[in-house]
């Protein structure tokens, strides 16, 4: 604590709790410095409210700094920067899903790997020898918004959690000094531009590899190509235990829900179903998906707790 702080209310002989509280909420700049501060001032007042110079000593001790600079932006998540955040983070991953999702969905489309029912948007271009086409439905950019939130949201939480970073009882956890991933702008780009890479090469090999099999076994070479790809991606962009526990269970998730969607409510095909009306492939698609939108998730938390930070010293 401050020192300023500390001889005020240590010569006021803090006269009651209250007092302490408005005293000590008064001579800071921001709530959230004074957050995790005055929970401290309060608990050492209740037991040395009778003994000033036990007060003033137990005041001067060292603190650890949760001030808005050494928490937010580093990870550490006070309940009102928490807040702040993940309202604004499951807008923009939402966003980000409802409009890569049914452009990725279209490169299926586009290939004859998939079709709905009934589409309610169906475009065709054609100009000479190019043929462009696109179809989705109303309620695929929500499936895509929804699973966009759900990753872009968790992997970042986990993270912190991972790193001993996030809150402890209802306060930050100042000891926490574990490593946060924080890839860059350009490494998300990539890592997400790869994802959809993986998405278009799904569709334009999935007829030409159509029955064969990676030597003598019976493991489908399409599949062989996918699941590599999704490894490596995961390998070069991710490489953390909580990045690759989302990414599996994506791959689980995902199918399944598909299966459902497909079996139970008819509202789309495969053009070659394998197993409860979808290909053996698709799972590691969405394995591939976990790195690329899971590093989006990242980079945009970073930028809002910087911009969180900012608005708080303003």
């Amino acid at each position: 604590m401050c020192s300023r702080c500390a001889t005020f209310i240590a010569v006021t002989r803090v006269p009651s709790l209250a007092e302490a509280h408005t005293m000590h909420s008064g001579l800071h700049r921001t709530a959230l410095e004074c957050q995790h501060h005055q929970a401290l001032v309060c608990r050492r007042a209740l037991s040395c409210r009778q003994r000033p110079l036990a007060l003033l000593t137990a005041l001067n001790a060292t603190e650890p700094d949760c001030s808005v600079n050494s928490t937010t932006a580093k990870g550490i998540m006070p309940t009102q920067a928490a807040a702040y955040i993940l309202g604004r983070q499951a807008v923009c991953m939402f966003a980000s899903g409802a409009v890569l999702g049914p452009f990725c969905d279209g490169l299926h489309s586009q290939n004859d790997v998939l079709h709905y029912k009934n589409p309610s948007i169906q475009l065709n271009l054609v100009s000479g020898n190019f043929h462009w086409s696109f179809e989705t439905c109303w309620w695929v950019p929500l499936l895509f918004g929804v699973a966009g939130l759900i990753l872009g949201v968790s992997v970042p939480v986990l993270d912190r959690i991972a790193a001993g970073q996030w809150q402890h009882q209802g306060q930050p956890d100042c000891s926490a000094t574990g490593p946060v991933p924080d890839p860059s702008w350009q490494t998300v780009l990539v890592s997400v531009s790869l994802f959809v890479t993986q998405y278009w090469l799904s569709g334009i090999l999935e007829q030409p590899t159509l029955g064969q099999n990676l030597g003598n076994t019976s493991i489908p070479i399409l599949d062989t190509i996918l699941a590599s790809y999704a490894l490596l991606n995961w390998a070069l962009f991710d490489r953390t235990k909580q990045g690759i526990g989302m990414a599996a269970l994506t791959a689980v998730c995902g199918p399944a829900i598909e299966m459902f969607l497909i079996s139970k409510i008819g509202l789309y095909h495969y053009s070659h179903p394998v197993v409860l009306g979808v290909p053996t492939w698709i799972p590691w698609v969405y394995y591939c998906g976990g790195p690329a939108v899971g590093n989006l998730g990242r980079r945009v938390w970073h930028d809002l707790a910087v911009q969180h930070t900012q608005e708080q010293q303003q």
